[in-house]
């Protein structure tokens, strides 16, 4: 018996072709069944051959329609995250849409189902025509943009990888350079290399040495007519001082280093890599805790250097490559300020770790890796930093 009722009312509930989403029980009833409104927002009806003793009307979406509602259903009146009451026919006979109840109105929050097409990317859909909410990164790639496909599937074709040889959109580069030069960028020379992102080019291999012209990061450019470049003025017996093709001292004309000389030579515009200078020194300024943790610190040419570390661990597991024939010094002040840190010092010129006693740890496993001339850590305490003196003319572990 309520087969057949079933059956002969599930049409008068949801005659007509569109698929009717419900909000409440009411929506559901017709002139002679009382259907009930399922979580998932579809219509349901009495029927005893089903294990729920439910089936779906003709109007349910989602493949549902005329099927047995699972028996682990819900009771009457809940709706489920997901769905929107959308617009139907609240008396679910005559086929024709219109607004249905506020769902706010019963107690019950319903949301629509993703709709491929309208525009908005919803719910698992990773795009939804010019609305792209999935990264080229996402889906594997490096660089790019994806588009979406029809389907409202990704389309990662215009995406890009770095490092396959080939340049492809938004890439200026792979590999080796494609169309481009030092002196293209303004330089006067050097070997232009691509980006590690392949997003531009690296420039790092650029120079202005052959020039004529001592350019910041040269010691040296052409025939030395500097009264000040000579080879007792950059620490060596008298001798003639040349210039190297790459734009550094040639000192294979000079005499024998004498120990403990530091090139002083008048300095010009201070390095942009520097945090301040006076006449001929470049400092570098760690001023806070791990303010230059981790980092690679190299002098700039033709400058004495001091990087000062100040602060808890200001510039623990830091590097700094000291600059050739310039003095260089770090100076370490708070608990672990030079910890682990590395310094190498050049062949030709002084260099020193200061290192204040009074902090805890303050130079704990520093390495401080001397050239051949003077060396020396200062100020230790039971932490001292390990000086390798090497070859230097004067090394002392602590003074």
């Amino acid at each position: 018996m309520l087969r057949a009722l079933a059956l002969a009312l599930v049409p008068l509930a949801c005659a007509g072709s569109d698929v009717f989403q419900c909000a409440r029980d009411t929506e559901c009833h017709g002139t002679e069944a009382l259907g009930r409104c399922e979580p998932n927002g579809w219509c349901s009806f009495a029927d005893d051959t089903c294990p729920s003793l439910r089936r779906y009307g003709s109007h349910a979406g989602h493949g549902l329609a005329g099927t047995c509602v699972p028996a682990e259903g819900t009771t009457a009146g809940e709706t489920s995250e997901g769905h929107d009451s959308g617009t139907s026919d609240p008396t679910g006979l005559s086929g024709e849409s219109g607004p249905s109840a506020d769902a706010s109105s019963s107690g019950s929050t319903t949301e629509s189902p993703p709709i491929c097409g309208d525009g908005v990317a919803q719910g698992d859909e990773p795009c939804d025509g010019d609305d792209v909410v999935v990264t080229c990164i996402e889906l594997g790639h490096d660089n790019g943009t994806p588009t979406c496909r029809p389907d409202c599937t990704a389309d990662d074709s215009t995406c890009s990888d770095c490092g396959n040889g080939l340049v492809e959109a938004p890439e200026t580069c792979d590999g080796s350079v494609n169309g481009g030069s030092c002196v293209e960028l303004g330089w006067f020379g050097g070997t232009l290399a691509c980006a590690a992102d392949c997003l531009g080019f690296d420039e790092s291999g650029c120079t202005n040495c052959g020039n004529a012209v001592t350019d910041i990061g040269e010691l040296c450019d052409g025939p030395i007519t500097d009264i000040f470049s000579t080879c007792d003025g950059i620490g060596y017996d008298a001798g003639t001082l040349a210039c190297a093709s790459d734009c550094t001292f040639d000192i294979s004309m000079c005499g024998a280093m004498i120990c403990g000389a530091d090139a002083v030579f008048p300095a010009s515009e201070c390095p942009t890599q520097c945090d301040s200078c006076d006449s001929t020194t470049c400092y570098f300024d760690c001023d806070d805790t791990s303010a230059c943790s981790g980092l690679n610190i190299a002098c700039p040419a033709g400058w004495g250097c001091e990087l000062r570390c100040n602060g808890s661990s200001a510039c623990e597991a830091a590097t700094l490559t000291c600059p050739e024939y310039f003095p260089c010094s770090v100076t370490c002040s708070g608990t672990s300020a030079c910890a682990d840190a590395s310094v190498s010092c050049s062949l030709t010129a002084t260099c020193a770790m200061d290192c204040d006693p009074i902090s805890t740890d303050v130079c704990l496993g520093a390495v401080l890796d001397c050239g051949s001339d003077g060396c020396h850590a200062t100020q230790c305490s039971g932490t001292d930093p390990d000086v390798q003196c090497g070859p230097a003319c004067s090394c002392t572990d602590c003074l």
